[in-house]
């Protein structure tokens, strides 16, 4: 065959030219090594994780932190290798789940994860520390006022009867001035029980309230109803706290409109009143008002400043220091407020009216 001819022809699969195969060769041995070193990356993650995870455990036991104040204590790290430029963490019930990207070296990843782990795991702690909104014992608080028959919120009287449905009706006064709320509870064995009562008295003793009352008879501990009757109570409360949000909804607005007008007049796009358990009010990013209802018993200073603290948050969707300018330039009560709200929670289910007129 000429020379002329083997250029002319077609290369067949087995007829490559040398440069052809010699590229090919170095393709195959480029990708070899790609996934030697992919191996090897995936190899030095998995033994990083079992470190993190060793970590963790060391931390949780050297910080001596109770399981009923954390997430929990069996917290695991899963580390992914993948394509992306930037490395992202989430906290998904039990996994601290990091995705880190293939192209940075050992090091980098090693630090890195180490970082994210540490961050991510002691803001979970922390938020899982942070008291909740609503009482901790507001089933407890219930309790008591259904055994009273009564509570307050603001200056206004709850009263409490019992009803042979088994759903919350309502029967409230038109006019405000009254100052009179009348609740319709279910006819449940708890709750007859508890207003048939005679005797009823409760202690603190250490991190929560032991209630006792004498019913036909017997003496029953608050400690020892079980899940199906707390669950009950618990539900009972949320509807009473639903009825009351709609009753006092109109005089929260005329509030926060009051207030916005005298001061920074930002354009508000609904105002709300909710019972929820993580926050005393909120501001969304296009000034939805929300104010947590237990509020209303609380002293009208401190109730004013979550109001404006929200309003700051119409001018300032974060908390910076031009934010905190705004809000002390709102209100003079800032420390005393957050003060009080984190040692002194108001309560919804209050037992005596609020000494100041919030409206």
């Amino acid at each position: 065959m000429s020379l002329l001819n083997f250029f002319s022809k077609k290369n067949t699969p087995f007829e490559d030219s040398p440069s052809s195969i010699s590229k090919d060769t170095s393709r195959i041995i480029s990708n070899n090594n790609n996934n030697l070193r992919l191996n090897s990356k995936k190899e030095f993650v998995k033994e990083l994780e079992n470190k993190l995870n060793k970590k963790l455990q060391l931390e949780s036991l050297n910080k001596n932190i109770k399981q009923e104040n954390t997430i929990n204590n069996k917290i695991l790290v899963k580390l992914m290798l993948c394509d992306k430029k930037n490395s992202s963490a989430r906290y998904k019930h039990p996994y601290i789940e990091l995705r880190l990207p293939k192209h940075v070296s050992k090091k980098i990843l090693e630090e890195h994860s180490n970082t994210l782990v540490v961050k991510l795991y002691d803001k979970i702690n922390k938020k899982n520390q942070k008291p909740n909104v609503v009482y901790k014992n507001s089933t407890q608080e219930l309790l008591n006022s259904i055994q009273r028959g009564y509570f307050y919120i603001e200056s206004f009287r709850v009263n409490l009867i019992l009803n042979k449905t088994k759903t919350i009706t309502k029967v409230e006064n038109d006019n405000f001035s009254q100052k009179i709320i009348t609740i319709s509870l279910p006819k449940i064995e708890l709750v007859q029980n508890l207003f048939n009562s005679n005797n009823y008295n409760y202690s603190e003793n250490s991190n929560y309230y032991n209630c006792s009352f004498q019913s036909n008879s017997e003496k029953i501990l608050i400690n020892e109803y079980d899940e199906l009757e707390i669950k009950k109570i618990k539900k009972i409360e949320q509807q009473i706290a639903k009825i009351l949000c709609v009753y006092f909804k109109e005089l929260v607005e005329v509030k926060v409109n009051s207030l916005n007008l005298t001061t920074l007049q930002s354009t508000l796009k609904s105002i709300d009143l909710n019972y929820v358990n993580s926050k005393w009010g909120h501001c969304s990013s296009k000034n939805d008002i929300m104010i947590h209802i237990s509020l209303l018993n609380a002293p009208k200073e401190v109730f004013e400043y979550v109001i404006y603290h929200e309003l700051a948050h119409t001018i300032h969707k974060n908390h910076s220091s031009s934010y905190w300018r705004v809000c002390n330039s709102l209100t003079p009560y800032t420390k005393h407020s957050k003060s009080y709200l984190k040692n002194s929670p108001p309560i919804l289910f209050n037992e005596h009216p609020n000494t100041q007129s919030l409206f």
